[in-house]
């Protein structure tokens, strides 16, 4: 610490430094040495413990008697909150410079000098911030591989950016968001902070507020002196910025609007980046609400499962106390059984010694002999068989009882405790068969290609990074070399781990990089290494399946001849133990638009990645999801292994435990999916929005001017359903033309005629007359015929619309040239899910996938409900279909008289290469079938069981064979113990 001089200490202080503290007892005297460790000492330090509850207060009083330091005074206050402490520190203050510094951060030692060098430099009033380091909570240096760093250097290109457009570069940056800008960073002239006025009552962003106001009403006081590092900012659990996010996000949208309005008023308009921040800040607040009211529904819907849990173990209990009786009452019967028996043999023995009696008293002993073994056999056979029927009541009962009893054991006794488990179980059993014949099924392959494993690291802990070598040296399939790029890392354990793996293996080839050059320069530089055929990447920390090179090696033999090979995977909790798994469908190229399902494994031939130019330079974060689109628009051949051949490690710091933590990971998610449908579609793509999640995105394309969707409703009488469909179309429907087609099928009820008569007033509507047998397939042909639009809209009259965009949706995606059908997610009353893609093959024929689960964004084994995917069929209810391409495909088969037809026009399509798609973001409510008998005529059944082949019974590409058909709801699948794959 740096001595203070008598001449210091007499000086007249030029800067006044506010510490307000709160419950930082832990941190606070870190803070203060910080600021008499500066090398520059007129300061003074006013320290204003704000109503602490821990020991701050108390700390600060000891500090002040140990040091003795008069540039320190100490003040206490009833809790204001951190906008009135600092106000009331600032109005203190009488040195011409003004700074601040929270209780847990910390100075560097040569802060104060250059921010008053810089300030004496300028001419006028100034307001100065610099860069940061991140510290933890011990005090240590964060790396610079840690995810806000990369978020950092996006926030300094920005910066850069604006510098160089001339147009107030502080402004610009900060209406994207706050960089850097902490309180603690606040450097300004007194005469500055009395002019712009105190801070403003605000919890979570009061810095963000002044810097705001700050840029605006004096732009030229603004410097940023990005290049000197000269605050320790530390992120630790108790951060009031990671505390509240709802109330976080919504002082920041009202900071954000109060600015557009004073802008408005100005007659200028925010710029389009700050808008974008602003629709952002919303849609995550109304998000945000709404998953609030979920949780408080799921909290009375898990009180009520804990009530019911309580009644059922009390019924166990009674079960228990039943079974105990009836095992006390077959003991009892078992030792009844056991006197009777004895009582039986005394009576044969008696019976024996009467025999035995009664021989004596002939006269001869032949005739005696002879009479006795006749007599005995003819009197002790029904004694024997009397016998052998008490002996199997005395075992039948019993054994009954002992089974009932084991296996009321069993089911008490735990067991595997999840499907997962049971799944886990039935692998690890075939997989040890699998190992048997690896050596086998290696002899066997015609060819045995080297496969290049890459391997970027940066400060991997050491036990992280062995157990990833591990499991590519405990590869079945032996054809391998690891190549890793060492992404200069800081850390002394890990470099040394690198030299060590180096030197014990030729086959493990490692480079470094002398500065850090993040995951996309370092994966490159590894690839650079390899020379194998194909390529694999594999994280630093995560974990390959021992078969998962054989496996790879088999497929690559495949008469298909792959060029990107992908397989399912699950996640290690930070106990390493296997949970979470994510079984995939088969490439669904418009899921990949939405969510980069693809994720691990990920193997590629090395000619298409020279041909590519290796990973993309500027898709930091999303460079997977990149170069999974650039290989297929390229027309690469991608196959999909249905087997878990990768593990995804879960840790505080990894992306698998907090998706959102990567801002900058999914804005180059979105400008990737934007790139490849701009080639895709030309013209025709519009842009891509934010999902609702992180990593999800929504698609948007042009639909031409003119076009009009024709919207086609058999119905027969039911007024009321069919008045409440059409009211909410006309309700609901925004952004495209439309006519409704309604098909009556012999309706005889008044209120029916003067529905129709009520809803053809709207010249939109029109009533066809098709008074024919039942036909869900030819009533709907018999509306195209009548059609006049562009696009037919298919739909079911016991629904209704509750989207506003949910036509023009549906639409866009219709007129694509590759896509056939295209459907919506349909909600029961309950708003559970009654429709969200047709499996084939589930239930035996068909079904719906998620029915009657809530709609949200959670961990399956399958994917998400809530995200667009590809489908082999959607329901008739609600979908959607060009209307040249429905003819082209020949209409729907009327061969089907209910159901089942629509499935066929999907499998139809999929089998002329169209895709069927899934679109979440237009929902509907449906009654399902109110108008007519749920009753399946046995044609239907024939049908489906012809024209269903071969996905009823091989599969259905967009599911997973892991994942069980009996049920609607996606788990995993064990039946008789099979996985598929392990074989």
């Amino acid at each position: 610490m740096t001595a203070i001089s008598p001449e210091d200490a007499d000086s007249v202080a030029l800067v006044t430094v506010i510490l307000p503290a709160y419950n930082h007892a832990k941190y606070v005297v870190e803070a203060m040495d910080s600021v008499r460790a500066q090398t520059f000492t007129r300061w003074e330090l006013i320290v204003i413990d704000d109503g602490s509850t821990d020991d701050t207060w108390a700390v600060l009083q000891a500090y002040a008697a140990q040091h003795g330091d008069p540039r320190i005074r100490l003040l206490t206050q009833a809790n204001a909150g951190s906008h009135a402490t600092l106000n009331r520190g600032l109005a203190m203050a009488r040195t011409p410079y003004l700074a601040i510094l929270n209780s847990d951060d910390r100075y560097a030692p040569e802060r104060l000098q250059r921010l008053v060098d810089t300030a004496q430099a300028a001419a006028d009033e100034v307001f100065i911030v610099t860069g940061l380091r991140l510290i933890d909570g011990d005090g240590n240096f964060f790396p610079e591989s840690y995810w806000w760093n990369a978020m950092y250097g996006d926030i300094l290109q920005r910066w850069r950016a604006a510098q160089s457009s001339g147009v107030n570069p502080a402004l610009q940056t900060l209406l994207w968001g706050n960089f850097t800008v902490s309180t603690s960073n606040f450097f300004m002239s007194r005469t500055l902070w009395q002019r712009l006025g105190p801070f403003k009552r605000l919890r979570y962003v009061p810095d963000w507020d002044y810097a705001l106001r700050v840029a605006m009403e004096q732009p030229r006081a603004f410097q940023f002196l990005h290049d000197q590092a000269l605050l320790e900012y530390r992120l630790h659990g108790r951060n009031t910025i990671l505390g509240g996010a709802l109330r976080n996000h919504a002082e920041a949208y009202h900071v954000l609007r109060t600015y557009q309005k004073k802008w408005a008023a100005a007659g200028q308009a925010l710029p389009e980046h700050a808008l974008d921040r602003l629709h952002y800040l919303a849609r995550f607040i109304r998000h945000e609400h709404a998953r609030q009211q979920l949780e408080r529904q799921k909290l009375g819907w898990l009180e009520q499962v804990i009530r019911h849990e309580h009644a059922r173990q009390q019924l166990e209990r009674q079960k228990l106390g039943w079974l105990e009786q009836v095992i006390r009452h077959e003991h009892a019967r078992q030792q009844l059984e056991r006197q009777k028996l004895g009582w039986l043999e005394q009576v044969d023995a008696l019976r024996l010694e009467l025999d035995s009696a009664r021989t004596a008293a002939a006269q001869w002993q032949a005739t005696a002999q002879g009479m006795q073994a006749s007599r005995s056999w003819r009197l002790t056979v029904p004694l024997r068989k009397l016998a052998q029927v008490l002996r199997a009541c005395r075992t039948g009962p019993r054994a009954v009882v002992r089974k009932l009893a084991a296996r009321w054991r069993r089911a008490q006794s735990g067991g595997v405790k999840t499907a997962y488990g049971q799944w886990l179980k039935a692998e690890a059993s075939q997989l040890q068969g699998l190992h048997a014949r690896a050596g086998m099924l290696i002899n066997e392959l015609p060819r045995r290609p080297l496969i290049s494993i890459v391997m970027p690291v940066h400060d991997t802990p050491p036990h992280f990074l062995q157990a990833a070598v591990d499991s590519v040296q405990g590869q079945w399939y032996g054809h391998w070399e690891l190549c890793i790029c060492d992404d200069a890392s800081s850390r002394a354990d890990t470099r040394q781990r690198l030299q060590t793996l180096q030197d014990q293996s030729d086959k493990i080839k490692v480079t470094r990089r002398e500065t850090a050059g993040h995951i996309v320069h370092a994966t490159n530089d590894a690839l650079a290494l390899a020379q194998g055929e194909f390529v694999v990447f594999l994280d630093h920390d995560d974990v390959l399946a021992p078969q998962a090179l054989l496996r790879l090696a088999q497929a690559i033999n495949a008469p298909s001849a792959p060029d990107f090979i992908y397989s399912d995977e699950d996640k290690l909790d930070e106990q390493g133990r296997r949970c979470l798994p994510l079984f995939k469908p088969q490439w669904s190229p418009t899921l990949q638009w939405a969510q980069n399902y693809v994720g691990h494994i990920m193997c590629v031939r090395r000619a298409w990645l020279e041909r590519l130019g290796g990973l993309l330079e500027g898709s930091q974060g999303s460079q997977d999801h990149d170069l999974v689109l650039r290989l297929a628009a390229q027309g690469a051949k991608i196959e999909h292994i249905p087997e878990v051949l990768y593990h995804w490690r879960i840790h505080a710091a990894s992306t698998s435990a907090s998706p959102q933590s990567k801002p900058y990971a999914h804005l180059a998610g979105r400008q990737a999916v934007a790139r490849h449908l701009a080639s895709r579609y030309g013209e025709q793509f519009d842009r891509v929005d934010d999902g609702d999640h992180a990593f999800v995105y929504q698609p948007r394309f042009r639909v031409p001017a003119g076009t009009v969707a024709s919207i086609i409703i058999p119905t027969r009488d039911k007024a009321d359903l069919l008045d409440a469909c059409i009211q909410s179309i006309h309700r609901h429907t925004t952004g495209i033309a439309y006519e409704i087609l309604v098909l009556d099928n012999g309706s005889t009820e008044p209120e029916t005629q003067a529905c129709f008569q009520r809803l053809t007033q709207d010249a939109r509507v029109r009533v066809i007359a098709a008074d024919i047998p039942f036909n869900w397939s030819r009533l709907n042909n018999i509306g195209r015929s009548h059609a006049r639009g562009q696009v037919l809209v298919f739909l079911n009259n016991d629904t209704e619309i509750i989207t506003p965009d949910w036509l023009v949706r549906l639409v866009e995606y219709a007129l694509l040239p590759d896509v056939a059908t295209v459907g919506a997610l349909l909600l029961y009353p309950d708003r559970t899910i009654q429709h969200a893609g047709v499996v084939v093959g589930m239930g035996g024929w068909a079904d719906h996938v998620f029915k009657g689960e809530p709609v949200q964004h959670y961990p399956t084994p399958f994917v998400s409900s809530v995200v667009p995917r590809n489908v082999l069929a959607n329901t008739g209810a609600c979908v959607a279909v060009a209307t040249a391409r429905f003819d082209a495909l020949g209409g729907f088969d009327e061969a089907f008289e209910i159901c089942g037809s629509d499935v066929e026009l999907g499998i139809r399509a999929h089998k002329q290469g169209l895709l069927n798609v899934y679109l979440p973001a237009a929902r509907l409510l449906h009654l399902e079938s109110k108008t007519r008998s749920p009753h399946v005529p046995e044609v239907d059944f024939q049908q489906s069981a012809l024209k269903y082949a071969p996905y009823r019974l091989e599969g259905d590409p967009f599911y997973n064979p892991n994942l069980d058909l009996s049920a609607s709801t996606p788990r995993p699948r064990v039946p008789g113990g099979h996985v598929p794959g392990a074989q």
